[in-house]
Order: C-alpha cells, then structure tokens, then sequence
C-alpha cells in the first residue's frame, strides 16, 4: 500500500452542498452498489482520485466510508446564520409567517431534487442587511439566480438543519 494523508470529514459542516450534490447524484442511481457508492463518497468528500481509494486498506476503507455514513445521517438543528465568502447570510425570519408564495413556490419545486437544491438555499438564506444582537432583517427575495451558485459553497450542516426546520413546518 502506497502511504497516503487523506482529510475525512468529521461533520457536515466539513462537506459542501456541491460535493454532496455530486454524491446524491450516484448514490440515488438504481444500477449502482453499495461498494460503488462508499468508494465515490470517499473520493468525493476525501478529496483524492478514485485510483487512491481503490488502493486503501480494506480496513481503512471501511472505517473512513463508515464514518462518512455516519456524518451524513446526522439532524442538525437549525442554523440561522452563515457566512460564505465573506458575506454573512440569514435564514429567513418567521419563515411560517412571512414566505411569500413566490418564495413557497420555489421552495416547493427545488427542495424535492438534490440537483437544485443550491436554488433552494438561496431561497432560504439571503444577505443580512441589519442586525441588532441576534435579529436581523434579509435582502427582500428576487428570485433564486442572485446567490444559487453562491450556495454551492454552503455548508451541509446549515442545508440539513434548514430541510429538518423545514419539513417539520410544513407538516
């Protein structure tokens, strides 16, 4: 075995919602084995070539993938704040009072595919314009296309806690 670093992920706020987009995408094909699906989602959320995890320890594999399953199970619970390339944006306040239909509309289209899910966040978490201790108002929303690929940068730990929030307040 050739030595090899490799950096694992020790929680969701270590994987972006584009590398998790890039893992959804092969994990939910039909035709693929579970074998397939822990070896891309430790090239994709390890960072290293496919030829590298093919090349570990079995038993290193097998821990590193597990550890990763583990981490991708997790609920977080809401974060309201985040900050992406030195912008700080804000979940929206009193999303059951305040969303839009507009807003509800996208939400209602992006959250049910992975593939637009950055369009979602950016429904979702918006630019603080104010904030005074821990309230704070958003840029207004004009649609998703200002801050979607902005969002691809986003945290998992801040995009599942907003699903968990999310779902419970739709039910």
């Amino acid at each position: 075995y050739m030595k090899l670093n490799i950096t694992v992920p020790t929680s969701l706020s270590d994987i972006t919602l584009r590398d998790y987009q890039k893992f959804i995408k092969i994990a939910s094909d039909k035709d693929v084995n579970d074998l397939f699906i822990r070896q891309k989602m430790i090239q994709i959320f390890c960072d290293i070539p496919l030829l590298a995890v093919n090349n570990m320890a079995r038993k290193d594999f097998v821990v590193i993938s597990n550890a990763l399953i583990e981490i991708l199970s997790s609920k977080p619970k809401l974060i309201p704040t985040t900050t992406i390339n030195d912008v700080e944006f804000g979940f929206i306040p009193n999303l059951d009072n305040d969303l839009s239909v507009g807003e509800f509309a996208d939400l209602d289209d992006y959250m049910t595919d992975w593939s637009k899910f950055h369009k979602a966040m950016s429904v979702l978490y918006r630019p603080i314009v104010s904030k005074k201790k821990t309230n704070y108002t958003i840029e207004e929303y004009e649609g998703n296309e200002k801050y979607a690929d902005v969002m691809l940068d986003i945290k998992m730990d801040v995009v599942m806690g907003a699903v968990v929030f999310f779902w419970t307040l739709s039910r």
